[in-house]
């Protein structure tokens, strides 16, 4: 649980929040002091709210997590002049409007300090056993990438230090010559400071090389700024990492788009992702299918602060059936919904399916931050083709998803992908879409799958004529065999959540040939685990604010044939039989359901 951050409005020195959150079950705490408190002036420590925290956290005993971050006022005010700039000059636009704070990370008096900050910080507690990692990003972090905040159209960051540092990008780090770089951009500039960051265009898709050298320059800035932070920890202690790379592309497309930099850097580091919006379906399954591909440990709070019951019982739904390794609760939870003894029942199923591994399906999804971050802003034009995601789990389909940016070494385990409208794609990733096929993989496309080659900006469907696409084609549905594999490609986008676009995805799934570990009654989000043992755990979720009755079947090899299992209720009500065979399991078993219940059945082999 979080004490000390702007969502919980609680003290660090208070220390009935630290008995109510032991009383609550929390095994631990994460500190959240704020900047501008700990250093009011520069290189002048003040540690009084700090170490009045840990004192509290050790009076009711529970360890610690520290996490550095800032927003707007948490920012010292001897660093406003180092403020990020929008495209437009204008201040950072966020929480206080355009009188927020949130320093370039590229101001050599803010970045400097900060890292000062993060090394005093670990020197000053790294003795304290009661501290089990370290948690630390740079303000908005996500805004400096691509900002949007309440409808502004802002593009972070051009002030005059990042100025500087894209054309040290592009002379120093990519090694192009003056030159160069105006024939690869058609330009004329005469001297490096001539050289400016292109301006956004917005609603318009921008698959130049100077807006996606600009992106690289991004990554490159945030890559930098993490691996930063995290060597200045490391040099002093080997406690493990946080990222908080949190972010919903329902809200905000981007901030999913630095997860692989963040993971890289996590994998050498040594460390956990902790994924915010988890109660999201799309947060959730995408950020989750990237953690586990860098074979991270994965955390997950929810967005709302705290989510009201509804919410927090879809979001632990999504962490028993996505295999979270730890979650955390932000935001003052004496006035969450779900009461005391829901939580500490919820905590103790977690603990419990820690020993088992979800059942997946195999098939893969494939989304394109390439396509991402060349529409701006980016949530208007992915999240219509991302909507397929919470209709494909309201019919028991689960995707292991990657990007284009992943390591897809081990797509070819997977006999089924679907891409999501990768409209534009390096050359590599597209060798790697036509091996696939050609090595007998299934690949579904959707309309806009494949359009442009990243490295010419070219709209000449390059991916279709690389998979040999037969001509004239121009039915609702495209189906043509390549190499070992075959293409499926549906010509016209729909609306994924409507019924027409919920026939189509499950008939797409059944084209791949995906055997869904469980199947339900429509509507009900079900997810199956098994422990080493041999016993599984169904987890259920019925979404409606209104009771309802569904049944669930069990795929055929997940049941033993020769054993009865005994059915135990960890969360929500029982089933009429607490005995059930194998037949009835791999069949319709019926299940009652309050409103918005959450269930998870114990199904123990006898």
């Amino acid at each position: 649980m979080e004490i000390g951050g702007p969502e919980d409005g609680f003290s660090l020195l208070d220390p009935s929040k630290f008995a109510s959150a032991r009383t609550l079950g929390a095994r631990s705490i994460d500190l959240r002091p704020i900047w501008s408190t700990l250093e009011p002036q520069p290189g002048v420590y003040d540690w009084t709210s700090l170490d009045g925290a840990l004192h509290n956290a050790a009076a009711v005993g529970l360890p610690v997590t520290i996490t550095l971050r800032f927003f707007d006022h948490q920012v010292p005010e001897w660093l406003v002049d180092e403020n990020m700039i929008d495209q437009d000059g204008r201040n950072h636009f966020a929480y206080s409007g355009f009188e927020s704070r949130s320093p370039s990370y590229w101001g050599p008096r803010a970045r400097s300090s900060y890292l000062r900050l993060i090394d005093a910080l670990v020197r000053r507690y790294r003795d304290n056993a009661s501290v089990l990692a370290w948690q630390v990003f740079y303000g908005y972090n996500d805004s400096f990438y691509l900002g949007m905040w309440r409808g502004e159209q802002t593009i972070y960051d051009y002030s005059q230090y990042s100025q500087e540092m894209y054309r040290h990008y592009l002379s120093g780090v990519r090694q192009f010559s003056l030159a160069a770089l105006n024939r690869r951009y058609g330009t004329s500039y005469r001297a490096w400071n001539e050289v400016r960051q292109p301006r956004p265009a917005f609603e318009s898709l921008n698959v130049s090389l100077a807006w996606h050298d600009f992106q690289d320059y991004r990554m490159w800035s945030i890559e930098r700024m993490f691996a930063d932070m995290y060597r200045t920890v490391r040099q002093l202690d080997a406690r493990p990492l946080i990222l908080y790379y949190g972010g919903s592309l329902h809200h905000a497309a981007h901030q999913l788009s630095v997860y692989d930099v963040g993971l890289r850097l996590l994998r050498h580091y040594g460390g956990a992702l902790d994924i915010t919006c988890f109660e999201d379906p799309v947060p959730a399954e995408i950020g989750s299918g990237i953690v586990h591909r860098y074979g991270i440990p994965l955390m997950a709070e929810a967005w709302q602060v705290p989510p009201p019951r509804r919410d927090f019982r879809r979001m632990f739904f999504h962490i028993f059936a996505l295999g979270v390794d730890a979650f955390q609760l932000v935001g003052s939870w004496e006035k969450m919904e779900p009461s005391p003894d829901e939580f500490i029942r919820v905590r103790a199923v977690f603990q419990e399916l820690a020993a088992a591994k979800p059942v997946r399906a195999p098939v893969a999804g494939l989304f394109s931050y390439r396509s991402i971050l060349s529409h701006i802003p980016a949530r208007n034009y992915i999240n219509p083709t991302l909507a397929m995601i919470p209709t494909l789990q309201e019919h028991q389909y689960s995707l292991d998803w990657y990007s284009d940016f992943t390591p897809l070494d081990s797509l070819q385990r997977y006999p089924a992908l679907l891409d999501a409208n990768s409209e534009v794609l390096s050359r590599q990733v597209i060798d790697t879409l036509v091996q696939y096929v050609a090595r007998g993989g299934k690949l579904v496309l959707l309309p806009r799958s494949g359009r442009y080659t990243l490295e010419d900006g070219q709209s000449d469907w390059p991916l279709l004529e690389r998979l040999q696409r037969p001509a004239g084609e121009n039915a609702r549905l495209e189906r043509w065999v390549f190499g070992n594999g075959s293409v499926t490609r549906v010509t016209k986008d729909l609306d994924w959540c409507s019924e027409a676009g919920a026939q189509l995805l499950i008939q797409l799934m059944e084209w791949l040939g995906v055997e869904r570990p469980i199947t339900a009654s429509a509507g009900v989000l079900a997810a199956v685990s098994r422990s080493a043992q041999g016993t599984l755990y169904v987890t259920m979720h019925w979404p409606k604010d209104r009771p309802g009755s569904a049944s669930f079947g069990l795929r055929q090899d997940l049941v033993e044939d020769g054993h009865r299992y005994r059915v135990t209720a960890l969360l929500g009500g029982n089933l009429e039989q607490s005995m059930l065979d194998p037949e009835t399991l791999t069949k319709a078993v019926p299940v009652a359901f309050t409103p918005y219940e959450l269930k998870v059945l114990r199904l123990s082999p006898e």
